[in-house]
């Protein structure tokens, strides 16, 4: 297999030589090219990618004035000479036998679609003890084991760490760009959409524990204020999704709402009398409810576009 390495950026150009020089650096014997999407930034990122050539000869640069993560990984997907297009964020560093870490997910069938590996946290400092015991997952940790194998239809790799076979990706749509970053929104969701098109197709989806990549959190995200905001538009996220199932009409979201309420009514007496014997922090109440609001927002927002729709 041969490889184009995709580093999609916003107004980070600060952070991306790091990244880049993290694919610079890589050992092992797969052959890659580095590709820098520029989505659309209004920094200097062309001039610190122009800079960086020297020491990257395999590095190309493209501009993607569609504003939109969605819309920089498609132009990704075009742009690439590689097999295998392996998504790498700005704020991540990949660890040295990265690359080859993913062969052996690749090779092992043809039906392998895609693969990625664990993410550590790189922290400015310890997570503060005010945070919910789920901060990690929300700042994007994951590790799912030390074994090569195909993952289950629930088993999700991270978008900073996730490698996709590109005609296969590109025979699919690639990603949906009402769906993911765009800017500042914390709006999500392109992933599971892509990840769920890939199973319905038969492919496979495989963990390759030996790629492993370090994200960076930032400083201003060890805040409860930023993890409400994620947590709230996770919610959100979850009715796009699902809007993009099917989703639309008036009655399927009003009865999805009852459904939610529901559920949250039932948990919230045991999720508060947990807390409660455990001493568990607020915060880890204050987490999935806030969660739920977004997503019922989210699906009373769909009815009510529904209502002009059906």
């Amino acid at each position: 297999m041969n490889y184009t390495v995709a580093v999609c950026t916003w107004n980070r150009s600060a952070l991306l030589p790091v990244s880049l020089q993290s694919v610079a650096t890589q050992t092992g014997h797969v052959d890659y090219e580095v590709l820098v999407i520029d989505n659309a930034s209004s920094d200097d990122t062309g001039a610190v990618v122009q800079a960086l050539t020297s020491t990257l000869p395999r590095l190309r640069y493209v501009f993607e004035p569609r504003l939109g993560l969605s819309h920089a990984r498609n132009r990704a997907l075009r742009e690439a000479r590689g097999d295998v297009v392996a998504f790498l964020d700005d704020d991540a560093r990949a660890v040295p036998g990265w690359l080859d870490g993913l062969d052996p997910a690749f090779t092992a069938n043809d039906l392998v679609a895609c693969a990625g590996g664990p993410v550590h946290l790189d922290l400015p400092v310890p997570v503060p003890r005010r945070l919910p015991s789920t901060a990690p997952v929300y700042f994007g940790e994951l590790d799912l084991g030390d074994t090569v194998r195909r993952l289950d239809f629930d088993e999700r790799p991270r978008g900073c760490n996730l490698a996709v076979r590109r005609d296969m990706a590109t025979s699919l749509g690639g990603f949906r760009t009402e769906l993911g970053r765009i800017g500042n929104s914390l709006l999500s969701g392109e992933d599971d959409d892509f990840l769920n098109r890939v199973h319905a197709a038969g492919w496979q989806v495989w963990w390759a524990p030996d790629a492993a990549v370090a994200h960076r959190v930032d400083l201003s995200r060890l805040s409860l204020r930023w993890l409400f905001r994620r947590a709230w538009m996770q919610g959100r996220s979850e009715v796009a999704l699902e809007r993009g199932s099917g989703t639309v009409t008036t009655r399927e979201c009003l009865h999805a709402m009852r459904t939610d309420a529901l559920r949250a009514a039932r948990n919230a007496g045991a999720t508060a009398a947990y807390a409660v014997t455990r001493r568990q922090r607020w915060a880890d109440f204050a987490i999935p409810t806030i969660q739920a609001a977004g997503r019922a927002y989210g699906q009373a927002f769909a009815a009510m576009a529904a209502r002009h729709t059906v």
